[in-house]
């Protein structure tokens, strides 16, 4: 159903109502460069270099793009020779003509030195042509190359090749002859602009994949953008139109309400590149502003929730390539003056430069140094956040260090297919305690999450995974955040499958502590369950007695206590984490051994209820409790009892969840 009303919400926002302003993009701006910047910016993007904080990229680009063009040097580019198959005949052709491309068109444009330009000139005019169709038509797949889809990957570079070719086409326009010009304008229009909306583009078109329709749309209208004036081409403004409001649409459906939907590299990267785009086409004049989308100024919220205490980058889904995330918050500072993406940016790259920046461009384009970042409380802003599409839930203190954050996740919305339903983590006291090493599509005996009958969580079916949901939520208490989750679909044979969690804040002389509670049955015959714990890198797990275990972290430690009503048994054993030999497409983490604890039950039914705590924290007395309507733990420190109940049954209008407090 989600994904119909996507395609129904796409081809309303297609079809009517939405107009882009037209316009002779050639005759308005004759003068090149246009793409990347006009030639009135040029000595403000000069100044900028000067800043302390960037003085030192200038100097780098051009040793990066001298290289390119030395054959003594390592990274000569040798597309006249093409003599090393390693980079010639793998997808990595794709990065090595996108940056050579780019990069040697930015640096003829800063500096003016022609052997630069000169050098792009004659890669793209000699040989881009025989490099693309010799090479990345054979490997990418997908329609646009003329072989059958393989995965995201074509989309995606599709568009990052067309956008080098474009920028650069722009960049050393007054190096080439009119003829030279001529032949890189039909090749950009007929290998892929005529074949973007030629046959076999109704599938992208169409809604059924908005990740890959977001990417081809966002590089059609930059190779169109780009050749403008070259050749005769009438129906040339209808499709960029298209593409602007192609972009418009699925930028909308991707980003999501909250923000939580926009992740990867897919997404993180092309998001700072259609912000590139809505500022040419506002520099052009046209009535259309991708920037002002709303769901759009949500992105930073997104992407602050994914930093971990202390610095350090993760996604609370399990699912973002983190070093995808500066470019888009650096276009939020630029384009918006937006505090909380500088915020943001400021944790991420250390006052928000070279290292939040994929490109030099985007420095230059989006970094203000004069913006000051204002964190979510100084901007009257919750720390904790909900991300209703993702069905992520998220709880911090702040993030400093010392600072505590617990996740949890349903991993609904464009996520729907992976193993991951109800991983949780937990990072405090400078410890990462309880981590994700399973990313999104690794199995769910790699995720904190539940295995039945030693299996995890139903993949392969996109419909029925996608409908694990964040059914109830609240981080508006002030003595605890909660959280369920629905998993019911997500377990082969289940009856019901739902995880709660209740994170009870620091209050005065009692620390934080976590209570988490699953609530699993089967209709018929004896079943095992599997309650999975992993901790951090490095780290090691004690059994202390038959319900206690401890997480021993590098200075730290937390206490694990299981306060189910049946009876559990423990089960250690360490990961071997190897993380780019596991999965090719993953972003490179510190390898390691990682240790994890399966708590085991068997029955026709299981209720884990398990309570974390700082490990010396005051000493505390922890049992649990089940009845008719609810089942929990109840915790008693030495001048207070709490219990904390969860609902075993959905009831209209009624709390799921309550904490109540009591003397000794």
């Amino acid at each position: 159903m989600r994904l119909a009303a996507n395609i129904l919400y796409l081809t309303l926002l297609l079809t009517g109502g939405y107009a882009v302003q037209a316009n002779d993009y050639w005759q308005q701006y004759p003068d090149r460069p246009r793409l990347i910047i006009s030639t009135e910016e040029l000595p403000q993007w000069h100044q900028k270099l000067e800043l302390p904080e960037l003085q030192g990229q200038l100097p780098g680009l051009r040793a990066t793009c001298d290289g390119y063009i030395d054959p003594q040097s390592d990274s000569y580019v040798d597309f006249r020779e093409r003599e090393d198959d390693e980079r010639w005949r793998t997808r990595k052709t794709v990065y090595l003509v996108s940056e050579t491309l780019y990069n040697l068109a930015l640096a003829y444009l800063l500096t003016g030195d022609e052997k630069y330009g000169e050098f792009a000139r004659d890669f793209a005019r000699d040989e881009m042509i025989t490099v693309c169709e010799e090479n990345l038509g054979e490997q990418l797949g997908g329609v646009v190359f003329g072989q059958p889809y393989q995965g995201w990957f074509a989309s995606f570079d599709y568009a990052s090749v067309l956008r080098s070719m474009a920028y650069c086409f722009d960049a050393v326009h007054d190096l080439m002859t009119a003829q030279q010009r001529q032949l890189v304008a039909e090749h950009i229009k007929q290998r892929y602009i005529d074949h973007t909306f030629g046959p076999g583009s109704e599938g992208w078109r169409s809604g059924a994949a908005t990740n890959q329709s977001l990417h081809r749309y966002w590089g059609a209208a930059i190779g169109m953008l780009s050749i403008y004036g070259e050749i005769e081409q009438p129906e040339l403004q209808e499709r960029l139109e298209e593409c602007v409001k192609g972009c418009e649409a699925y930028f909308d459906l991707q980003v999501g309400r909250d923000g939580g939907t926009f992740e990867g590299p897919g997404y993180g990267g092309v998001a700072g590149w259609v912000c590139e785009l809505a500022a040419i086409l506002r520099r052009a004049g046209y009535e259309y502003d991708l920037a002002g989308n709303k769901r759009l100024r949500n992105i930073p919220k997104y992407y602050l929730q994914s930093i971990l205490p202390g610095g350090a980058h993760i996604s609370p889904s399990g699912q973002c390539f983190d070093a995808m995330s500066g470019p888009l918050l650096l276009a939020m500072c630029g384009l918006h003056q937006d505090r909380l993406a500088r915020f943001a940016l400021d944790l991420w790259g250390g006052g928000g430069t070279a290292r939040a920046a994929d490109t030099l461009v985007e420095l230059l384009m989006w970094y203000d140094p004069d913006l000051k970042g204002a964190s979510p409380t100084e901007l009257g802003m919750s720390n904790d956040m909900v991300f209703r599409d993702l069905g992520t839930l998220v709880v911090r203190s702040g993030w400093d260090a010392d600072d505590y954050r617990f996740s949890l996740m349903a991993g609904s919305g464009f996520c729907g297919g992976c193993p991951d339903k109800g991983n949780f983590t937990l990072h405090a006291l400078g410890e990462a305690f309880a981590v994700d090493i399973g990313y999104g599509a690794l199995p769910t005996a790699r995720h904190n999450s539940v295995l039945i009958d030693g299996q995890g969580v139903v993949t392969g079916s996109f419909e029925r995974t996608n409908r694990a949901a964040l059914t109830h939520y609240d981080i508006e208490d002030a003595i605890a955040a909660y959280g369920r989750l629905d998993l019911t679909s997500s377990y082969q044979g289940c009856s019901q499958a739902s995880r709660q969690a209740c994170f009870i804040r620091e209050s005065e002389g009692h620390p934080w502590y976590l209570v988490i509670a699953d609530d699993l049955r089967i209709p018929e015959g004896e079943h095992t369950f599997d309650w999975i714990f992993i901790g951090g890198n490095g780290y090691s797990i004690s059994v202390e007695d038959d319900q206690t275990f401890r997480v021993i972290g590098k200075q730290k430690s937390l206490g694990v206590h299981v306060a189910s009503p049946g009876q559990v048994t423990f089960e250690q054993d360490i990961i071997e984490h190897r993380y780019m030999q596991e999965v090719a497409k993953t972003p490179t983490r510190d390898p390691g051994d990682f240790p994890r604890m399966r708590v085991k039950a068997t029955g026709t039914e299981c209720r884990f209820v398990v309570v974390l705590f700082p490990w010396d924290s005051p000493p505390l007395d922890i049992e649990g409790f089940e009845d008719n309507e609810f089942f929990g733990a109840i915790v008693k420190w030495p001048d207070e009892t709490q219990s904390i109940k969860f609902r075993l049954e959905t009831v209209e209008g009624q709390a799921m969840w309550e904490v109540k407090s009591a003397l000794p």
